[in-house]
This record gives C-alpha cells, structure tokens and sequence, in this order.
C-alpha cells in the first residue's frame, strides 16, 4: 500500500479527486508544515521546507512503496545520535 499526502485539486471533491485518485482505500486528515499559496491561474501551490521532504516519488510505484517503507523504518526505529542516547547513570535502555 503507498500511502500519499494530497493537497488542492486531488482532495475529495475537487475537479482531479475522481481523475487521479480512483481506487483510494482509506482517507486521513494530515498536516504538513510548508508555505501555501495560489498561482494567478488558481492552482494551490506547497511549498514544503527541503529538510521535510522524507522521499519524493517516481512513476514506478513498486519503487515508491519500496521507499516508503525505507521512510517510515526510519522514522519508526531512527538511527541512533547523540541527542537521542541516554544520559549516563539514568538506568534507561
């Protein structure tokens, strides 16, 4: 399953909803962090800050998922860095 966060004209309701998002099995509310605004032909824009952006998707959704799961491995069990060792004489694991 491939997750993807839409904005503006995929959302349910809207004019690309039915187009390009046929066949989604389940919608959640999300937040992204990031600048929106609209171009003078009305199409929304997000603008999300680099250091946000986990992965970014190709036309080979094997790959994407394959990625995906990479991504949410990484935020699930993250590599282990100085901030986030335990502080010497707490007991903690």
């Amino acid at each position: 399953m491939l997750r993807l966060f839409v904005y503006g004209t995929l959302k349910r309701g809207f004019w690309n909803d039915d187009r390009f998002c046929r066949g989604v099995l389940t919608v959640e509310d999300a937040l992204v962090r990031g600048r929106l605004f609209e171009t003078p032909s009305g199409i929304p824009v997000l603008q999300v800050p680099e250091e946000d952006i986990l992965a970014v998707g190709t036309t080979n959704p094997l790959a994407d998922v394959a990625t995906q799961a990479h991504a949410t491995a990484r935020m699930s069990y993250p590599e282990p860095t100085p901030d986030r060792l335990p502080k010497k004489g707490t007991g903690a694991p």
